[in-house]
């Protein structure tokens, strides 16, 4: 039986000030450093057979605290990176609603069509994520981790339980949290049913 834990990196600036920061190359937050540490002793257990990353900083800071007592090498997938929100990088919810009313109510309802102002589409977002779950399924590791953002492991949640979309946000894993996944008869199931969070917080 393979299992798959999915880790969110550490909080950032960003994250801290609630600011969507998806292609920003942003490193953790001290406090973000504290809770990669603290997901050390968790990850240990898990006995990896193989460490996937996010080339994002966050995300490899997070891999590489997390797993420091490890002797993997942790392995970079470009399509493990978050969306890119485009002209909305580094801005907060309010400031959007201000200035991109009409673009934030297209991307809420959904529609197949939205694109991040001169960012990704939702569409290439969603065929990467698939991608991802498809690398993942085929994956020969008994143990697999993967550091990751809080959008990819929010849609591939919505992929794997079947869920719509516009359910993703629910699902939304806080920083430096996990959840893991097992792998029956080709198929990913969910093993926890609430996220859980290194830091213990």
């Amino acid at each position: 039986m393979k299992r798959v834990t999915l880790i969110r990196h550490g909080v950032t600036i960003a994250n801290l000030k609630k600011f969507y920061a998806g292609a920003t190359d942003l490193p953790l937050a001290p406090e973000g450093e504290r809770q990669a540490e603290a997901l050390a002793k968790r990850v240990k257990a898990m006995r990896p057979d193989k460490i996937l990353s996010s080339p994002l900083k966050r995300a490899q800071d997070t891999a590489r605290i997390a797993t420091s007592g490890i002797n993997l090498d942790i392995e970079l997938d470009n399509d493990l990176r978050e969306v890119d929100f485009g002209k909305w990088e580094n801005k907060s919810y309010s400031e959007l609603v201000r200035d991109y009313k009409e673009e934030v109510d297209r991307w809420f309802s959904w529609d197949p069509d939205f694109g991040f102002p001169d960012g990704e589409s939702y569409k290439g977002f969603s065929k990467r994520v698939r991608g991802v779950m498809e690398m993942i399924v085929d994956e020969e590791a008994d143990s697999l981790i993967v550091f990751t953002h809080g959008g990819v492991i929010g849609h591939l949640m919505c992929l794997i339980l079947g869920l719509g979309f516009q359910n993703q946000f629910s699902l939304l894993a806080p920083p430096a949290s996990f959840v893991t996944l097992e792998q029956n008869n080709g198929a990913l199931e969910l093993k926890e049913s609430r996220w859980e969070t290194g830091s213990g917080n």
